[in-house]
């Protein structure tokens, strides 16, 4: 992109579109596209976590002041849509990883939870990794064969 600097993250979303962090004051998430190098910023204030999902729309964190932070869809088949609210997350934490089946994974000191829109009205105890001395995590990745890394404290 000529014209685009400060980018921190970014996750291609198909051949030519690619969501990106861009970190400013504020920072804000957009959507940019290779062919036309047009950029189309989404949110202002994102999380650093965004996943693609498997509906083919960007989930990402939108951190509202006072810590209200939420979890959002941008629906990218309507480009003039607006994002749309999935629920909020669990407090001060803003990575998660999606399964193939949309579930959301997020985890919050030792513990990892679950969020399925169609059959969860909260977030729900998974797993604690406590007696794998692990305390705070930090980020989550899935790899292609569903195995889950875990950067913690």
């Amino acid at each position: 992109f000529k014209y685009l600097t400060g980018i921190g993250y970014y996750s291609w979303l198909s051949a030519y579109q690619v969501a990106v962090f861009i970190v400013d004051n504020p920072s804000y998430l957009a959507l940019a596209d290779t062919r036309t190098d047009q950029v189309t910023p989404i949110a202002n204030n994102p999380g650093r976590c965004f996943q693609k999902l498997p509906n083919g729309n960007l989930a990402f964190v939108q951190k509202n002041p006072g810590n209200n932070w939420v979890l959002m869809e941008k629906n990218l088949y309507r480009p003039d849509a607006a994002p749309t609210r999935i629920i909020e997350t669990l407090p001060g934490a803003e990575d998660f990883i999606v399964l193939s089946d949309g579930t959301f994974l997020m985890g919050k000191g030792s513990k990892v939870f679950k969020f399925n829109r169609f059959t969860d009205q909260f977030w729900i105890e998974v797993a604690d990794l406590r007696y794998y001395q692990i305390r705070n995590i930090t980020r989550m990745a899935l790899s292609q064969d569903m195995k889950i890394a875990v950067v913690a404290e």
